[in-house]
């Protein structure tokens, strides 16, 4: 059996920043991957994050890392700003185990104050 690897990609970065307003979208969306990163590491599921400073990724080339890792999931973490308002998580068409964990950190971000 395959070992779970969670591919965690931190929206934006570098001289992409994202919503810029009150807040900064590459900076949070940083710090809540680096959460995101660490809970399922303490429970031994393996991840790999798309970036763990302010550094500029394609799109293109994150896609290329997931695929060359063999990636069990893919999450990309985001804030909304421009005409809507609040987060978003996806999940790929298969549901299952993916959409209960796009769910999960949508729930999370809910939380600390975010709408959805």
């Amino acid at each position: 059996m395959a070992k779970t690897l969670i591919y965690i990609d931190a929206g934006h970065g570098g001289s992409d920043p994202g919503a810029v307003g009150y807040i900064v979208e590459k900076d949070v969306a940083l710090s809540v991957a680096r959460y995101c990163d660490e809970y399922p590491r303490q429970k031994g599921i393996a991840t790999l994050m798309a970036r763990n400073t302010d550094i500029y990724k394609s799109l293109d080339s994150r896609v290329k890392e997931a695929n060359k890792a063999k990636a069990t999931y893919y999450v990309s973490i985001h804030l909304n700003a421009g005409k809507g308002d609040g987060a978003e998580t996806y999940h790929t068409i298969w549901h299952g185990v993916g959409q209960d964990l796009a769910e999960n950190i949508l729930n999370e971000v809910v939380k600390i104050g975010q709408e959805s």
